[in-house]
């Protein structure tokens, strides 16, 4: 999970923790990034606009090492630049800011439970 905003971050973490899962911190992409590549995870949770790398640049990266990682990307500005950008990119889902913590755990359950990110969907054609 990677957000400048640590009050955010810490709230997030303990709504994702008390459903069992494992949660990984960074306040900035470029830690976010040193995290993917020295360890396997299942779900990127990141914000656009972060100083450093962006949310989308850490997308892009997370797909590079894992192409089928699930990504949720988290914004405050809704406008449809973003969404079509991150929809682009591949991201699973988009959370607009603020979100309720019912919001936060319907996205990522609803990632897992489709089980591939659009990326990777696009290798099978129905």
């Amino acid at each position: 999970m990677v957000d400048d905003n640590q009050n955010l971050l810490t709230l997030m973490a303990r709504v994702l923790e008390e459903r069992g899962f494992h949660v990984v911190q960074a306040t900035d992409g470029d830690t976010g990034r040193e995290l993917l590549e020295n360890e396997g995870y299942d779900l990127l949770l990141a914000d656009i606009y972060m100083p450093g790398m962006s949310g989308l640049e850490l997308l892009e990266h997370a797909h590079v090492l894992n192409e089928d990682m699930r990504v949720i990307l988290m914004s405050s500005a809704s406008f449809n630049e973003v969404r079509q950008a991150a929809a682009r990119l591949g991201a699973s889902a988009f959370l607009p800011k603020p979100f309720s913590p019912a919001e936060l755990v319907s996205a990522v359950d609803r990632v897992f439970r489709e089980g591939v990110t659009p990326r990777a969907a696009s290798h099978h054609p129905d």
